[in-house]
C-alpha cells in the first residue's frame, strides 16, 4: 500500500511540472470548473473573480463563464464585497466543498494505486527521465527561437 508521503511526493511533482505546460492553462469547460473549485478549496477563503483570473491564468471572460456554471450547479456563491461594494467575492458552498473533497480523494486514491502498481523507484526514474527530456526540449526551443531572431526575412 502506498505511503502518505509517497502520494504527496507524486502530487507535488505533478503540480510543479505538469506533463505539458499548456495543461496549466485551462480552457475546457469541465476542466475549468474543476480547476476553479480546486483553487477556491485550496485558498480556503473567499476570492474575487480577478484573483481567480490572475492565479489560474484564465481570461476574465472565461472566469465569468465558469463561475456562472458553478453557481447554477450550487457549488459556489457570489456576494458583494463588504469593503468594496463594486466587487463580488466568490466562495464554495457546502455542496461545492464536498464535491471538491471527493475529487481530491479520487486523485489521491488513483496516485496511490499507481504507486502500488508501478513502484516508487520506477516512478522516480520516470520522473527524472521526463525532467531530463523536458530540459533538452526547452533548450532546443530556445536555440530555435534564437536562430529565427538571427535570420533576415
Amino acid at each position: 500500500m502506498a505511503k502518505e508521503e509517497e502520494i504527496q511526493r507524486i502530487l507535488k511533482w505533478l503540480r510543479e511540472n505538469p506533463p505539458n505546460p499548456m495543461l496549466h492553462k485551462i480552457n475546457e469547460s469541465q476542466e475549468g470548473m474543476r480547476y476553479v473549485m480546486a483553487y477556491l478549496h485550496e485558498k480556503g477563503t473567499s476570492v474575487t473573480p480577478g484573483e481567480i483570473s490572475k492565479d489560474c491564468e484564465m481570461t476574465t471572460a472565461r472566469v465569468a463563464v465558469v463561475l456562472k456554471k458553478l453557481e447554477a450547479k450550487g457549488y459556489i456563491l457570489r456576494e458583494t464585497d463588504q469593503e468594496d461594494k463594486r466587487r463580488s467575492v466568490i466562495f464554495l458552498t457546502d455542496k461545492g466543498k464536498e464535491k471538491t473533497r471527493k475529487g481530491f480523494q479520487r486523485i489521491y486514491d488513483t496516485v496511490g494505486n499507481i504507486i502500488d502498481e508501478v513502484g516508487m523507484e520506477r516512478l522516480k526514474a520516470f520522473y527524472d527521465t521526463f525532467m531530463d527530456i523536458r530540459k533538452v526540449l526547452e533548450e532546443s526551443k530556445k536555440e530555435e527561437r534564437n536562430s529565427l531572431d538571427d535570420q533576415d526575412f
